[in-house]
């Protein structure tokens, strides 16, 4: 019988051994990523938990540093002086509301001053207060003509400041047309702060007007105070110079003249 011998320098048992260790090593390397990977996971969560105590406790001691300020703030304050200044800014800020609702009747006068006609004249005037701080009025009066009596409802109408205005009994007399008039005045322009506030705007620019037109007659004395005071030089150096003469003479007489 035959027999046939396999030569081979490699057993197959090496072989299978190989095999396993490149299967084993593969895998040995994936476990190493993973285990680095979490390393470095937990180096962070360590490193931000480290961050988040310190900042905590930095917040907690500023607070406190924060609450010994304060503290001696409050120390370096007097509160007798404190509550009195408050007493005195509520009573400010109660005048200050008082005066702001607070309404001028009086205004109710220049108001009808500004707005009547030349041609219009009134016999009685009543007035009183509503509901919503405003005041109805009731005039009764004389115009010219018809006329006047239409153009002064016409300027009611346009003004703001009186609303409603009703003009009714008209009648013929001796002295023209008799009519009567109800209206209401916007409390809006019966406020004492704005009342106020246009008489000081009044006041300013009337104050702002004098200065204007004043300065151009200072400026005419200026410059006749100048010419005189050039012209007395002129006679005075006329009289003194003798080379001058009859011209000196002649321009004497006519600067005196």
């Amino acid at each position: 019988m035959d027999t046939k011998i396999h030569t081979s320098f490699i057993p197959d048992k090496v072989l299978n051994n190989s095999q396993t260790n490149r299967a084993s090593s593969g895998g040995g390397g994936m476990a190493d990523i993973l285990f680095l990977l979490s390393i470095v996971v937990l180096a962070t969560a360590i490193v931000l938990s480290a961050g988040v105590f310190l900042y905590d406790r930095f917040l907690t001691s500023s607070v406190k540093t924060k609450e010994v300020q304060l503290s001696r703030a409050k120390e370096a304050f007097d509160p007798v002086s404190i509550k009195r200044i408050m007493r005195l800014d509520n009573r400010i800020n109660a005048a200050s509301e008082i005066l702001y609702n607070h309404l001028a009747p009086s205004e109710v006068f220049n108001l009808l001053q500004d707005l009547t006609l030349q041609s219009i004249k009134y016999d009685s005037l009543t007035y009183k207060m509503t509901t919503d701080k405003g005041i109805t009025l009731n005039m009764k009066g004389n115009a010219q003509s018809v006329n006047g009596v239409a153009l002064q409802a016409s300027v009611f109408g346009d003004n703001a400041a009186i609303r409603n205005p009703i003009f009714s009994d008209l009648n013929l007399t001796d002295k023209g047309v008799s009519f009567s008039v109800d209206a209401e005045i916007d409390p809006t322009t019966l406020q004492y702060a704005l009342v106020e506030k246009k008489r000081v705007e009044a006041a300013a620019s009337a104050n702002s007007g004098m200065s204007s037109t004043t300065t151009p007659a200072l400026s005419a004395t200026t410059s006749s105070a100048t010419t005189t005071t050039t012209q007395s030089d002129t006679t005075q150096s006329a009289s003194t110079n003798p080379n001058l003469g009859g011209f000196g003479t002649g321009s004497n007489t006519g600067v005196t003249q």
